[in-house]
Order: C-alpha cells, then structure tokens, then sequence
C-alpha cells in the first residue's frame, strides 16, 4: 500500500459532493443514455466530466499533490470515474491492470475494501492509493439505503503507449 489518508476537503463538504455526484450523474445520463458510471470508466473521466466545479478542482489537486509526494515528477496520466451502487449492485472480485490503482470514499456507507492480503474500512473522505493489478471487492458490513458513492482512479507512467481508453489526462 502507498498510502491511506483522510482528505478534511471531502470530509468538510460531504454534502457538496454528494451534490456534485448527483448532477454528474443527471449529466452522465442525458450525454450516454445510461447511469452505469463504474462499466463506462474507459470512456471519461469524472474530472473533465465536472470541469469548472470549484470543488472538484480542489479535490483534483489535492489528489494531485498526494499522489506527487509519491510518485515524484515523472510523467503520469490518471483515469477518473464514479461508482455510485446500490446495496445489491456494490463490486465483487475485480482487478486494476494499470500501475496504480485508488479511490476517494465520498458516501462509503459501511463497507470494506477487501484485498487479497488486507482489508480497508471504507470512511468519508479516506483516499486509497496503491499499486495496482491487485484483485479486491467491496464488502457491505451493514445493510443500506440510497447510493454508496466513490470516486476510483488508476495511474500510469507509460508513455506512448497507444490505447483505446480516452479517460487518462495529465496530472
């Protein structure tokens, strides 16, 4: 693991979050058709998908910074989406096949994050960072209502690598 930290930015504006991920996905829907965020990550990036939303440009270099102080200054590109699930719909075993993978926890509910070799008790605005291709679900730890709310990312520092992903942008 990289690193797991509280961002007191999610944690001091949950609600404008909330917000802004409820308007994102009204968007998302009117331009794709559909509000399966998670399936289409390929196909945006949740902070081009928001852009001029004063918020998200400060949780954007916020995430920027911290996965900086990390990775140094080298070239990078991340991809950015929403995952917004019912009870029933939360992720089973899945992986990551980029360098790294993370998620920002906006309305987590009571959930894990269950690794192969560990697991993370998801909390309002808790960043995940870390290598990535390692297998992990969500695990729901107590029965809820409405959406379970994050934002994922995965990071590379391949250059010239061709792709049919159109979601990466410079960090």
């Amino acid at each position: 693991m990289i690193f797991l930290e509280e961002s007191k930015l999610v944690v001091e504006n949950q609600h404008g979050f909330n917000s802004i991920m409820e308007f994102a996905a009204f968007k998302f829907e009117d331009v794709y058709g559909h509000r399966d965020f998670t399936k289409a990550y390929a196909g945006y990036n949740v902070f081009t998908h928001t852009a001029t939303d004063l918020l998200m440009y400060k949780l954007f270099k916020e995430l920027q910074s911290r996965v900086r102080s990390v990775l140094g200054d080298q070239p990078l590109w991340m991809q950015s989406w929403m995952n917004q699930h019912k009870q029933e719909e939360v992720l089973g075993w899945h992986n990551h096949t980029w360098d790294w993978h993370g998620y920002i926890s906006i309305e987590p509910k009571k959930t894990n994050t269950v690794f192969e070799d560990f697991v993370i008790e998801n909390k309002v605005g808790q960043i995940y960072f870390g290598e990535g291709y390692k297998s992990h679900k969500v695990e729901i730890l107590e029965p809820y209502e409405g959406l379970r709310t994050t934002i994922g990312f995965d990071i590379t520092n391949k250059v010239d690598t061709r792709s049919k992903y159109v979601s990466f942008i410079p960090i």
